[in-house]
């Protein structure tokens, strides 16, 4: 009987996983790739690379919101479970209380070990696989969200004007007035603009035009003409822009993050990265945090009047409350008081110890009460 009910348990709770938390996180995922979906509208980028930004994403999804799926999921199983009385009929068979918790525990454990996979190695580098496809959607393909007769602002300083699109990558009378340098403000006019790829480069040619330069300092201009000139269209972000040489906090390991370079120590981003870094720590251990408090409240539980649904609700919301508030808590400490940091680590073993207590106090109950009544009978 056990067994049974053990494998049953661990394929539930699986199934529900995949095809109801997953999912309903996923759909959380459309969040941050709001950019992305605004550049597949505009065509800006394909289907391809729109399908690999949210692959890329998935690694920073599980690290963000797994132990809430895992301790919402199985709390609300045991939870149907005491409203069905199944957990009557397991301890009137004599099965205790921590063995009808020990699925529930070993799938949280088992969630875990794939939570630090993630927070440990693949956010880093998938995070940073999603930035370098935005990065380079916006390279490869800025010229289809430019719109004819309107100033379209590239970057601040730069802006490009042309009448109407000749052709899908050809411009008629274009217009581009740079003012990135105050002391050198450009502007270029040519008859024709024409979007062209040099391999994985994508460059503008530009036919029959002049180009004006204003030297500030000398209150004089200079004028040229050319009949054909070439820019890649990288020159118009400015280096780094688009290579993104140095990555931000989020795609470093947590080991660098714990430790960050002397220059990062001495920065005002340095609690950006000490939070991350213990966030990376602390958050797979969360599926136990969650799930061992919730199973042994409800497995404590005596039969459906006891298990009403404000229980079930109160029971989820303080979940998302706390992971919320725990996973702001690491940004604020690390301002404030980073050596309180180790505090928040208590806070995550402090239920788990509380709630194995709370079923192994309610086995050694379970047991007494067999044995009085075992003994009344005789």
């Amino acid at each position: 009987m056990p067994r049974t009910f053990y494998w049953h348990t661990y394929l539930q709770l699986t199934r529900v996983l995949l095809w109801t938390g997953l999912p309903a996180a996923l759909a959380v995922t459309l969040i941050p790739a709001v950019p992305l979906i605004g550049m597949l509208a505009k065509d800006q980028i394909t289907a391809l690379h729109f399908a690999r930004g949210l692959i890329a994403y998935t690694p920073v999804l599980l690290y963000l919101f797994l132990p809430v799926l895992v301790g919402l999921i199985t709390g609300l199983y045991y939870w149907h479970k005491v409203l069905d009385s199944e957990v009557v009929v397991l301890r009137g068979s004599g099965i205790p209380t921590w063995s009808i918790a020990l699925p529930g525990v070993l799938f949280a454990f088992a969630c875990m070990l794939i939570g630090y996979v993630g927070s440990l190695y693949l956010v880093p580098v998938a995070f940073r696989e999603f930035q370098d496809i935005r990065r380079d959607a916006l390279e490869r393909f800025t010229y289809r969200a430019l719109e004819p007769s309107k100033f379209n602002e590239i970057v601040p300083g730069l802006t490009v004007y042309f009448a109407h699109w000749r052709t899908e990558r050809i411009m008629e009378n274009v217009l581009v007035v740079d003012t990135r340098d105050a002391d050198l403000p450009m502007t270029l006019q040519a008859r024709l603009g024409e979007f062209v790829s040099r391999g994985a480069e994508m460059s503008v040619l530009f036919s029959d035009g002049r180009t004006q330069v204003l030297e500030v300092k000398r209150d004089s201009y200079r004028t040229s003409e050319f009949k054909v000139l070439v820019q890649p269209v990288s020159g118009w972000y400015g280096p780094g822009y688009l290579k993104r040489e140095k990555p931000g906090w989020f795609e470093q390991h947590v080991w660098d993050l714990l430790d960050p370079p002397p220059a990062i120590k001495r920065s005002w981003i340095l609690p950006f990265w000490l939070a991350e870094g213990h966030r990376r720590v602390v958050a797979p251990f969360l599926c136990l945090t969650y799930t061992l408090p919730i199973l042994a409240f409800f497995l404590s539980l005596r039969g459906r009047r006891q298990a009403n649904h404000l229980l079930a609700v109160g029971g989820a919301v303080a979940i998302v409350f706390f992971h919320v508030s725990f996973f702001f808590s690491f940004k604020i400490l690390a301002n404030f008081a980073p050596g309180l940091l180790a505090l928040l680590y208590g806070f995550a073993i402090v239920p788990v110890v509380a709630g194995a207590a709370w079923l192994v106090a309610a086995d050694r109950n379970g047991r007494r009460s067999r044995a009085a009544i075992a003994e009344a009978r005789r």
